[in-house]
Parts: C-alpha cells; structure tokens; sequence
C-alpha cells in the first residue's frame, strides 16, 4: 500500500485526536501528578518537600521548553523536531527512577520538562492550524481528564507488580504510543494561513483589547499555581488522613472524570 495512503488527512477528524493525544503526551505527569508526588515521596525514598521541588522544576523547564518553541516555530519543520524529542523525553523518564540524589534528579527533571515543553509547543500550534481548533482543545481537554483517571485507578496495581517507578513507565510509554501517532501524520505545513478573520483579530490586539488579554493570561496562570499546588499533594494528604492508597487514587480518579463534562 502507498505511504499516502496509510496517513490521516491533516483535516480528518482524526487528526484532531492524534495530535490532542501528542500534546498531552508530551506534559503528560500533569494529568496524574499526585501519582508523581506520591511515588517520589514514597518508594523513591524522597521527601515530600523534595518531591515538591522535583515537580517545581520539571513545570520551569516545560516552561522554558515551551518559551522555545515560540521561537523555533517558524524557524524549523516541527515534524522532524518532534521525531526526536519524543524518544528523548521517553529515555529521559525511563532512565529517572535511576537517581538517588535530589540534585541530580532535579537537574534531569528539569531538562526532561524543557523537551516535554517544546514539543508540547510544537503540537499545540498545530492544534491551533487545524480548521477547528475549538474542537482540537476540547479533544485535548478530553484526553487529559480521561487518560489522568485512568492512569490514577491503575497505578496501584502497576506499582505493585514494577515498583514506585512505575508512572516513569507509563510517562515513557505514552511518549512512544506519540511516536507511533506522528508517524501516521502527514506533513502539514509549517506556517499558518492567515485568514481575514485571524489578521482582523491581530489588528484588535494592537489596540485596547490587550488589557483583557494580558487580565486572561494573569487569570489563567493564578489559577493553575493555585491548583496545582492543592492537586501536587492531594495524594499525600489523603494517605496523611490514613486512607488507603487505592481509596486516594480512585477518589482522584472519580474527581478527574467529572471534567470530562466540561471538555465535552
């Protein structure tokens, strides 16, 4: 069978799941972090705090990844670009469980988070090429509340049988389920097309529409520090209230299913 024909169209309904699927891969410990939290806390041998610190600084390098992505978006085929991250971040969280001493696992998680957060860049502007990109982060949306309660209900039992280290596991795996989803992408182009609509915004945001961008930006980021800050631990502080760790995960898990309603 041709090539051609074994990839989506890069309109196809089903583009829109793969590369939903490929962005949240990419910061994909965020949609089950207390899971993260818990086993670095736990059989990893650090302390809360620590654990705190580890995912403090996984988050700024997703930052600064993303920051590049800005940058190299117009610059570089992101295809090629993602083709090698992918296999990075998935040896990156493979080989994580193997360090004992806070810095060095700080320094690791630090640049697996600038590759989660380029390609996370990489993905999301395509996201936003597509011809309804709506519905490209609500299937985002989607992805992340469903595969984060999935991966929470399972981890108990995948920790039993492969160790604490298991969530390195699934954060690898889903990393190279993306690899194999880029494969059946075509190559889209590497600039967006413009539309009246899309300059007529710009124009807007030139003028005084920028205050209530910059207040939404300002929102946006308040409330992921503040929840997050809550979710990071909420696996520990049940655990703390000596509920036992099934109960916690699906307690989670159930909390995530609700947003399902809102990505639909």
């Amino acid at each position: 069978m041709p090539k051609d024909q074994l990839q989506t169209p890069s309109q196809h309904p089903l583009s829109y799941l793969l590369l939903a699927f490929m962005a949240m891969s990419a910061l994909s410990y965020l949609n089950f972090l207390p899971g993260l939290v818990n086993a670095l806390a736990g059989g990893l041998g650090f302390s809360d705090a620590e654990a705190g610190h580890i995912v403090a600084l996984n988050g700024y390098g997703a930052l600064c990844g993303s920051a590049m992505a800005i940058f190299l978006l117009r610059r570089i085929r992101w295809q090629p670009l993602l083709l090698l991250c992918l296999p990075a971040l998935a040896a990156m969280d493979i080989t994580s469980a193997w360090f004992n001493s806070l810095d060095d696992m700080l320094r690791w998680r630090f640049a697996a988070g600038a590759i989660g957060g380029l390609a996370f860049g990489l993905v999301v502007a395509q996201l936003a090429k597509l011809a309804n990109p709506d519905r490209a982060f609500g299937a985002l949306l989607f992805l992340q509340f469903s595969l984060g309660s999935l991966v929470m209900v399972l981890l108990p039992a995948l920790e039993a049988k492969f160790g604490p280290a298991a969530v390195f596991w699934v954060m690898a795996g889903l990393s190279i389920l993306s690899l194999l989803m880029l494969l059946g992408l075509p190559a889209q182009p590497n600039h967006a097309h413009r539309t009246q609509a899309s300059i007529a915004t710009v124009k807007r945001g030139q003028g005084s529409d920028v205050q209530p961008i910059i207040l939404l930006l300002l929102a946006i980021a308040s409330y992921q520090l503040a929840a997050s800050a809550i979710w990071a631990y909420v696996g520990l502080i049940g655990l703390d209230a000596a509920i036992s760790h099934d109960n916690v995960n699906n307690a989670i898990a159930a909390t995530g299913l609700l947003g399902l309603l809102g990505a639909l």
